[in-house]
């Protein structure tokens, strides 16, 4: 199992791998406020994201399924030169972008976001331009407004009273600050982190001087919409995203951790960059094997991977596909662009499918 966890979404004023550690009052505070705001929206499950289109009034809920249609695009030039930032879409890494067209008058949007940030990622890609550009309403998986973040960072933390070292096995704990010792990381940064949020930020220590210098993607357009006056908001609650963790028992969650650990040194071992992987396979934008990569995260032959599967994925795609509708039919004169994590897009019990299945009609899009 990988579980990749969306990232930061305000600035976090630390310094990338410092050489030597501050005095620990002070470096506890900024360290705390770092892992806490990288919990921020702690339940996405990968670093691809897409938002589909929301579809019209007419689509009903028992309506016959409609196919999803796919609009050919021009593939990228083969030994092109690199690209920069303002470049034609086809000769950047991002090739195409997890993007569908929700039929309607006017049409929405869905749109797979990927919780990191990332220079190919800049601009944004035409088509999805044109789709935020048209769009009214603007959905993320929750509301990215400074309240909504504290609430995240603060829930990522254990009560006063508590701290992880008393949460987890000793042989767990040295393992732990093993790690950050190797990164440069103060011991008191993780002193009060709850443990399922640690573990869902592993993988993401080696890329902190990106996520505290960057912005991710879904806050792009999130803070984009919000400058341009459209209205903003989220799928899920705070409580509903925190409770796909936080309901684990203190030993699932030492067991996830334990995972992520075991994972980590192997990715080490063979030299891989997750992080990396999954950012290459969002730019590439192929369906096909970006969902085969999301089929990989769980093993439903154990027991925690099962859970964790219905909890953060198959319950909460549910839950999307119910307030997206809801959300368009309640405004169907108006266009909704809804941002998700790819993952949630992706497959036979997608957002996307089961969308189709109630009667919309959804095109994916291509680059220009």
């Amino acid at each position: 199992m990988h579980i990749s966890l969306q990232v930061s979404l305000a600035e976090v004023p630390l310094r990338p791998r410092p050489t030597s550690f501050e005095a620990p009052s002070r470096a506890g505070r900024r360290a705390r406020d770092v892992f806490a705001f990288l919990v921020a929206i702690a339940m996405a499950i990968a670093t691809v994201a897409t938002v589909p289109a929301c579809g019209g009034s007419s689509a009903r809920r028992d309506a016959p399924a409609r196919s999803i249609d796919t609009v050919a695009i021009r593939e990228p030039v083969a030994d092109a030169p690199d690209a920069g930032p303002d470049a034609p879409a086809s000769t950047r890494e991002w090739a195409r972008p997890f993007l569908w067209r929700i039929e309607g008058t006017p049409p929405s949007y869905l749109f797979g976001t990927v919780h990191l940030p990332d220079a190919r990622l800049e601009p944004l890609l035409p088509s999805v331009q044109r789709a935020l550009d048209a769009s009214e309403v603007v959905l993320a998986e929750l509301p990215m407004d400074a309240a909504t973040r504290s609430e995240l960072a603060s829930r990522s933390l254990l009560p006063a009273g508590r701290s992880l070292k008393s949460e987890i096995p000793a042989d767990l704990y040295a393992r732990v600050q093993t790690l950050l010792r190797a990164r440069h990381i103060p011991p008191a940064a993780v002193a009060r982190v709850r443990v399922w949020a640690l573990a869902l930020q592993i993988t993401l220590l080696d890329h902190l001087a990106a996520l505290v210098t960057m912005k991710p993607l879904d806050l792009r357009l999130y803070e984009a919409a919000h400058d341009a006056g459209k209205s903003v908001g989220g799928l899920e609650t705070v409580d509903e995203q925190m409770k796909v963790f936080d309901g684990l028992s203190r030993a699932e969650q030492a067991a996830l951790l334990r995972k992520t650990l075991d994972d980590a040194d192997e990715y080490k071992k063979r030299g891989i960059d997750p992080i990396e992987d999954l950012l290459k396979l969002y730019l590439a934008g192929d369906e096909a094997k970006t969902r085969d990569a999301f089929a990989t995260m769980f093993d439903p032959s154990k027991s925690l991977d099962a859970l964790l599967q219905k909890r953060v994925l198959d319950d909460r795609n549910k839950v999307m596909t119910d307030r997206v509708q809801a959300r368009i039919e309640a405004t169907p004169r108006r266009a909704h662009f809804v941002a998700v994590g790819a993952a949630h897009l992706l497959g036979d019990d997608s957002v996307v499918a089961a969308l189709a299945k109630r009667g919309y009609k959804l095109t994916r899009l291509g680059a220009e």
